[in-house]
């Protein structure tokens, strides 16, 4: 640690003035330092003064050895072309503070300190004189006031932009009075796709579902109402492998209409991710057809002229990666807001609001860049869809651009036998789960089922108090639900079940869900959780996961580890939920396993598993071979029975036998009374 005094010394050469209060306070607080190149400034209050440094990546780091603790590490200098810089520290008592280069240009008493500190905690200081430092290295200081004094800083961040923002960004566009535009095509043959649903890191988009493939937008501008249709060639991740195990491409055309007589519909091709071949859907739901009309105004080259048009807009400022605000245009129609670029006016992101049951407010971007004139009109050739500023979804190059391009006759026709089904519905709660469903072919239509649909029986005598629950209509999803002395565990979590089992349990064992443990985090198997936390059910995940549902309102915990299963126990069932080392599927990824308290030799052992079985039928095939080898040798790490019963969420219910088979997999010849987690108290 290095005392701030000696700093406050050597900084005194570089001139006091226009310090943002009195410079005549103590600096009494030590701080830490790191080698390098480094901005620095010192700000006062009233009782003390604070120091902070920022630095660069060093090229001293080789001499200052193991005694350096860096603080913060800034954007690289790329980042002075920008207009404005800001920096988001989370640490003591300093605020987010936004400084435009210019005020920063005349703000003085700025210098450039170039340091190193040996393992002797020695300073050495080298000034620079503010003559020579840059004006693009000025630009890049920011300020660390503290709390009391930034409240004129704050006011910097809510004035509006340039009133005439929009009418800046419509002519940056290209579009004025003598723009005739009938149509635009946006085509091109590189598109890929991430999975926020299936990803199997708890942070980032790591699960690919559209490895290549093709999207061609093509929109009618001539009516009273935008339409867009869509001609997508999209190559399947092994991921899909479950609905399509020969993997073939979705090849498929819809057309999507906005204004009051909305539709979405298949015009060519089949949607459905289970049937290859099946004729066009037509209509879709009302559902998916609201998301698909707004993703059509968010990929609209003309979305500015569309929001100038409806007069129904505001400014502000929006906040894109690394705390950077730029100006925005809010369509209140829409709820769309359109980021311009603060240097060319041209639109950099097209921002839409969701809800999300885990993430809570979330954005969902479309970033937009590498402008090309067409016909005098600008459109990017570059789209880029990034959730929450941190989540890659998607990756689109476009190369084949045309304004007014030549169609033919009936290129944009569409069924028009609307039913109440078909109508658009917006349903904000739920928009987040659709589009994440629809971006991995995974949403299957919603429906409204009551607790007299959920059928729930107890197909295993031996174990009295183990339920085993499923919606008709659901046909995908099974849950076990483990009946306790004074409650119910509901195991996994799919979202249109979880209302209904808390019901059922209530109405029918006269108990409250008092526990859920979802197997893994992808949505399918855990959107349920916030359902069952406004319950008031504690939630059981793996211990890491914890961060993962903390933003579900009323959320409470208890957690197991790798090697210290959570178990739950009643005279008639021992059930033990065991994290996979190493999981493939989803790193929280756990399956359980329910005997009798004390089993014997030929003892039932059912075996509750997500996602390693899809399709017991179409084992060779629909069935990913890896994450089933690894299940295996999990199951046999612990001892499982060989005789066990599989019940898994997806699929049908089968003796492990079939897996074994499938696979090749020579299973040892365990019994239940080798199972590593059996109770201790049980004789051998």
């Amino acid at each position: 640690m290095v005392n701030g005094s000696n700093l406050l010394q050597a900084y005194g050469d570089l001139g006091q003035t226009n310090m943002q209060a009195p410079f005549d306070a103590k600096l009494t607080a030590n701080f830490n330092v790191c080698a390098g190149s480094c901005l620095f400034d010192i700000c006062s209050s009233d009782s003390e003064t604070h120091a902070r440094l920022i630095t660069f990546p060093t090229m001293f780091s080789d001499v200052a050895g193991g005694d350096v603790t860096p603080i913060y590490y800034a954007q690289r200098l790329s980042v002075c072309k920008k207009r404005q810089v800001q920096i988001n520290t989370t640490f003591g008592p300093y605020s987010r503070v936004l400084m435009s280069a210019r005020s920063l240009k005349a703000a003085n008493w700025y210098g450039l300190i170039s340091f190193l500190v040996t393992r002797s905690n020695v300073l050495r200081i080298i000034l620079i004189p503010k003559m020579v430092v840059s004006r693009k290295l000025i630009a890049l200081a920011i300020s660390c006031l503290p709390l009391q004094v930034t409240a004129h800083v704050h006011a910097r961040q809510n004035e509006q932009p340039p009133a005439d923002l929009l009418d800046r960004a419509i002519a940056a566009l290209g579009i004025n009075g003598n723009t005739t535009i009938q149509t635009i095509r946006v085509g091109g043959s590189q598109y890929r796709q991430r999975s926020v649903v299936q990803s199997a890191s708890l942070k980032d988009t790591d699960s690919v579902v559209i490895p290549y493939g093709s999207q061609r937008l093509t929109y009618d501008y001539t009516g009273d109402a935008l339409i867009q249709r869509v001609d997508s060639v999209h190559g399947l991740g092994w991921l899909m492998a479950f609905a399509r195990p020969n993997l073939e491409p979705m090849d498929y055309s819809i057309v999507v209409r906005g204004g009051n007589n909305g539709f979405a519909a298949v015009v060519n091709g089949s949607y459905s991710v289970f049937a290859p071949t099946a004729p066009p859907e037509g209509l879709l739901d009302g559902y998916i057809a609201q998301v698909m009309i707004h993703d059509s105004y968010r990929w609209n080259p003309l979305l500015l002229q569309q929001i100038k048009n409806a007069n129904n807009f505001t400014l502000r400022y929006e906040t894109i990666e690394h705390a950077l605000r730029m100006p925005a245009v809010h369509d209140q129609t829409t709820g769309l807001s359109v980021l311009i670029d603060p240097d060319t006016y041209l639109p950099h992101v097209i921002r839409a609001y969701e809800n999300h049951l885990f993430f809570g407010e979330s954005t969902n971007d479309l970033r937009v860049y590498d402008y090309n004139s067409y016909d005098g009109v600008m459109i990017p050739r570059k789209y880029k869809v990034i959730y929450n500023n941190d989540r890659f979804i998607t990756d689109f190059l476009a190369n084949d651009i045309a304004v007014n391009p030549q169609l033919e006759a009936g290129f944009f026709d569409a069924p028009n036998n609307i039913t109440e089904r078909n109508i658009p519905i917006e349903d904000p709660m739920a928009t987040a789960q659709i589009v994440e469903q629809r971006a991995s072919y995974i949403y299957f239509g919603r429906s409204n089922p009551t607790v007299a649909d959920l059928s729930v029986t107890q197909p295993f005598p031996e174990l009295p108090g183990v339920w085993v629950a499923r919606l008709p209509e659901n046909f995908r999803y099974r849950q076990i639900l483990l009946e306790m002395d004074d409650h119910v565990i509901a195991l996994d979590a799919p979202l249109d079940a979880s209302a209904l089992v808390i019901e059922w349990a209530e109405k029918t064992l006269g108990k409250p869900v008092k526990q859920v443990w979802p197997t893994h985090h992808h949505h399918d198997h855990s959107y349920g959780v916030s359902t069952y936390a406004q319950a008031g059910a504690e939630v059981v995940v793996v211990d890491f996961a914890q961060e993962y549902y903390a933003k579900v309102p009323g959320i409470k915990f208890d957690t197991y580890s790798l090697g210290k299963p959570y178990v739950a126990e009643t005279k008639t069932f021992r059930a033990t939920m065991i994290h996979i080392e190493g999981a493939m599927h989803a790193v929280d990824h756990s399956f359980m396993i329910i005997t009798p308290p004390c089993p014997t030799l030929n003892s039932t052992t059912l075996i509750f598993d997500a996602d390693h079985l899809v399709n017991v039928d179409l084992l060779p095939t629909a069935n990913e071979a890896g994450q089933l080898e690894q299940f295996l040798q999990e199951l046999a790490k612990h001892k499982v029975a060989k005789n066990a019963f599989l019940v898994p969420v997806h699929g049908s219910m089968s003796n492990m036998t079939a897996l074994y088979d499938a696979q090749g997999y020579r299973y040892p010849n365990f019994t239940p009374l080798d199972f590593v987690y059996k109770k201790k108290e049980c004789s051998a």
